[in-house]
């Protein structure tokens, strides 16, 4: 089977600790049930997106991933 597993975890995100990862969804309101999930990114520049493509949300007026956003990338780019 082929398997879906295009994210690469930026440095960044891999260094948060879990009461970060807790408190920053606790702020965004964030509910995860599962095991293994991944932790969310923070800025575009976590998401590991090549630069034409964050240059793009950008120039679309987004200052920082959104809530659904910074949860659901890591996910549905791990295949989940």
């Amino acid at each position: 089977p082929f398997q879906k597993l295009f994210y690469q975890e930026h440095p960044m995100v891999t260094k948060m600790p879990q009461q970060q990862v807790k408190d920053f969804r606790d702020k965004n309101q964030i509910s995860v049930i599962g095991v293994n999930i991944p932790k969310p990114i923070r800025t575009f520049g976590e998401s590991s997106f090549p630069p034409y493509l964050i240059n793009e949300l950008k120039k679309a007026g987004f200052l920082k991933p959104t809530s659904i956003q910074a949860q659901g990338w890591p996910m549905a780019l791990s295949g989940r």
